[in-house]
């Protein structure tokens, strides 16, 4: 889509881009005062751009989301124009503010259901109250009843192929020997890397175990490794995953970079597919909020809502770009499916 968009108009407007901001990179995540917020995440394509194609990418991502929920044209296009216009009074909101004022705006999870229970919609509160809880319960130790397995009183990762791979399983002895010494090499550089206070908290831990994971970090192929750490004990767990300028030795004689966070932190995605109209308006709004957010705190926020004006001019402008692009999309899957029938595509379960 970026490719599409670079040939646009542009307003010449520039901030730090999400990049790939369609409704599914949105969800909640555990803050590290372990407050649950709502905000966006998969920042591979995170890069200074025009803010409109954020706006475009989420717009068009509505569209396509309300055909496959078979949301009537007339309500789907009401859900795109309500979604910009959040955006456009929230942007406008922002550039009323003081810098640190914008820089500490939040969406908590309470929020969010205060919002739900004011739409009186019992239905969508019962599965927002049900999916929070899971995601509180979605942590280092449930990662751990899950991917970890004793065997012989040493804790290991349990293989899961092709999902998880333990490094034992990929080479030989000698090679894991090898991988397991660059492993610990590599957190003692991750530990040089953080504040002090991270710093102390991590060093409490000692290296157990590492495994490849697929599918990569942005859900391509990326490589992936999964960390097993203790602290006490086996009842006090932290997988991560990671990045930092990797040292030769790693599996090949090439440095790269590498990424790390900890895995399982809390993190909740909605299930978009199954969302109602009214869900689907809710979400949407709160994505766009969201956006506007992002946007205001790392670009000029009273330039954008200077440009977008107190008018829905631009919300409808959006709303037809948004079916006009989910056209495309569904004129490019065609041509995906005629290419793989063709077998100039080959298309199968591995990866």
């Amino acid at each position: 889509m970026a490719s599409d968009l670079a040939s646009s108009p542009q307003t010449g407007i520039r901030v730090q881009l999400c990049g790939d901001a369609h409704l599914a990179n949105f969800g909640v995540f555990a803050s590290p005062e372990r407050q649950l917020l709502f905000d966006l995440n998969d920042f591979d394509e995170t890069l200074p751009g025009p803010w409109e194609w954020d706006v475009k990418r989420l717009a068009a991502s509505v569209a396509v989301a309300g055909r496959e929920n078979a949301v009537e044209t007339e309500r789907r296009t009401a859900i795109v124009t309500q979604l910009v216009g959040e955006y456009r009074q929230a942007m406008r909101r922002f550039a009323s503010m003081r810098t640190l004022d914008v820089w500490y705006a939040r969406a908590s999870v309470s929020e969010l259901q205060e919002l739900v229970c004011s739409q009186r919609s019992g239905s969508l509160d019962r599965r927002v109250e049900k999916t929070v809880a899971k995601g509180r319960r979605k942590d280092s130790a449930r990662a751990f009843a899950k991917l970890a397995v004793t065997e012989n009183g040493d804790v290991r990762i349990r293989a899961d192929p092709p999902l998880i791979a333990p490094i034992a399983d990929l080479v030989d002895r000698a090679g894991a020997a090898r991988l397991q010494d660059s492993a610990g090499k590599l957190l003692e550089s991750y530990l040089v890397s953080l504040a002090g206070d991270r710093r102390r908290l991590l060093g409490r831990y000692r290296y157990v175990d590492l495994a490849r994971k697929l599918v990569g970090v942005g859900s391509v192929g990326t490589r992936c490794w999964v960390i097993l750490l203790l602290g006490r004990d086996s009842s006090d767990p932290l997988f991560l995953l990671g990045w930092l300028r990797q040292p030769r030795g790693l599996e090949d004689l090439t440095p790269r970079d590498l990424y790390l966070r900890q895995l399982w932190d809390s993190k909740i995605s909605a299930d978009i597919s199954a969302m109602r109209p009214s869900d689907l308006a809710i979400y949407a709004r709160l994505c766009g909020w969201t956006l506007a957010r992002a946007h205001a705190r790392s670009g000029e926020a009273i330039a954008i809502a200077s440009y977008l004006g107190s008018a829905d001019v631009f919300d409808r402008a959006i709303a037809a770009f948004a079916e006009a692009y989910a056209d495309q999309n569904e004129r490019d899957h065609a041509a995906l499916v005629d290419a793989i029938a063709a077998g100039r595509v080959r298309a199968d379960g591995e990866r």
